[in-house]
């Protein structure tokens, strides 16, 4: 599901902010509310759901829950592949030369956080660990908010949303 999401959004966003001409709210937005949808798993836990649903009965609560994360991690995700893969990488493309090392910072973040977010689970439990790694994406989007340097006018595209967003699917193109 969240693979879906993430193809899905991506499609959708990133052909939306090139209608509106504009990334870097796509991309800090993105970030700042990415964040907070990483946070809220720290918040879910059998327990949570239980009293959220008012679910006693074991097997239930443990099915609500499961549902719990599969719907937030699509909604992160559409909110990760907004700001990210929509928005971030086409904004990298409109404003460098493409380079072999950006391709690799996904593969090494990947890494990274798979590494610190099991010796910080270790040390500090789950829930800490959202907290930070939400907190971190979030200040990522704001600093964003200062650091991105636009260089699309915000020029609102002519074209029509829907032939825009099919038109990567046509065989010539593809």
């Amino acid at each position: 599901a969240s693979a879906i999401a993430a193809v899905v959004t991506t499609f959708i966003m990133g052909t939306l902010s090139d209608k509106l001409d504009r990334r870097k709210i796509f991309i800090s937005g993105g970030y700042i509310i990415w964040g907070f949808t990483v946070a809220v798993f720290a918040f879910i836990s059998r327990e949570n759901i239980g009293k959220l649903f008012n679910i006693s009965d074991t097997s239930k609560v443990v099915a609500a829950t499961v549902c719990v994360v599969i719907i937030m991690d699509c909604v992160m995700t559409f909110f990760g592949s907004t700001s990210n893969d929509a928005a971030f990488n086409a904004w990298v493309t409109d404003v460098t030369v493409p380079e072999a090392v950006l391709a690799l910072l996904p593969v090494f973040a990947t890494v990274i956080v798979t590494v610190a977010f099991g010796v910080g689970v270790e040390a500090a439990g789950y829930p800490a660990c959202f907290m930070f790694l939400g907190a971190l994406v979030t200040i990522c989007g704001i600093i964003g908010l200062f650091s991105v340097k636009d260089p699309r006018k915000g020029v609102k595209q002519s074209t029509n949303y829907f032939s825009d967003l099919i038109y990567g699917f046509r065989p010539s193109v593809i």
